[in-house]
């Protein structure tokens, strides 16, 4: 059992080490041997969100967020209730869950609080600007956000919002968009200086007759 859990430990470092390199692949592969093998774990399903996340997969991503926050709360373990919260107010707008992002925002406020943080903490940094929001503004916001129904997403905001949302989703209409409005604006920033010429000193010449008409 003790060899077990060696492995356990060196496999989630591993882990953490290649999510930190961008190996969400790897880490993922790592993490799912752990979820398999041992004990429920808010730190793994914590890990494999994260690489889940960095490879855009963010309904992924949520689910094993959400876990991670069921295992924390469950065990009472508010400073990784922070971190989880984090990457969740992150992950939720991807999913159309603009509302639970901003909520999720609110509860990391709220828990950090709490905490009463020290400067010398390593969480201190993400929350450092809570001492300035007070109880009662924590509570008006939480009512505020409870009352309201529903926040879209990005593709509900006419064309240009699905534009947005299709980029941050890195869907492919996104790069099309792109690639559309650089065949439109590159010939027509060629054109513009070769035709400098002409218009330029037409303009100058506005220019100065409305200076000196002012004059």
């Amino acid at each position: 059992m003790t060899q077990q859990n060696d492995d356990i430990n060196r496999l989630i470092q591993e882990a953490k080490e290649q999510i930190e390199r961008k190996e969400y692949l790897l880490a993922i592969n790592n993490l799912n041997y752990i979820i398999e093998n041992s004990a429920r774990d808010g730190y793994v399903f914590f890990l494999r969100g994260k690489a889940y996340s960095g490879l855009t997969q963010y309904q992924a991503a949520l689910v094993d967020l959400e876990k991670a926050l069921d295992i924390y709360r469950e065990t009472d373990n508010k400073r990784e209730q922070i971190y989880t919260l984090i990457e969740l107010a992150f992950v939720y707008p991807f999913n159309g869950k603009v509302r639970e992002g901003f909520l999720a925002q609110q509860q990391t406020i709220k828990i950090a609080k709490e905490l009463e943080l020290q400067e010398n903490d390593s969480l201190y940094s993400y929350v450092s600007h809570v001492s300035q929001i007070s109880n009662y503004s924590l509570e008006k916001m939480e009512s505020k956000l409870q009352n309201v129904g529903s926040i879209p997403s990005w593709d509900k905001f006419d064309f240009m919002g699905r534009m947005m949302g299709y980029a941050t989703k890195g869907k492919i209409q996104s790069y099309i968009f792109i690639l559309v409005w650089l065949l439109m604006a590159v010939p027509t920033f060629i054109l513009g200086i070769l035709t400098s010429p002409i218009w330029l000193p037409v303009m100058i010449y506005q220019t100065w007759q409305r200076t000196r008409n002012n004059e």
